[in-house]
């Protein structure tokens, strides 16, 4: 699966620290819905990567809620963009 192979690129910038992806985290993974979208997930295990103190990524470093998060990244006040971080665990 990709996500072993997103873990092996981490692992080789980070070797002092080689981290290892659970079974149980891959489950939870097969039941998100990526639709085809390689950065959402390279983000999730990304994010699961660096948040993870132990040797081995368990499921537990996954989002277990949804999360949205509005971000204004332009301060102009007559025009704001805003980005939205969406994440829901199916």
């Amino acid at each position: 699966m990709e996500a072993q192979y997103f873990v092996s690129q981490l692992n080789a910038k980070n070797p002092c620290d080689p981290k290892y992806i659970n079974p149980s985290y891959i489950e939870k993974l097969k039941m998100h819905n990526f639709e085809g979208n390689t950065r959402e997930l390279r983000n999730v295990v990304e994010r699961s990567y660096y948040l993870c103190e132990e040797a081995m990524i368990t499921s537990k470093y996954l989002m277990d809620n949804s999360v949205k998060v509005e971000v204004p990244i332009n301060n102009d006040s007559q025009k704001q963009i805003w980005y939205r971080l969406e994440f829901v665990q199916q």
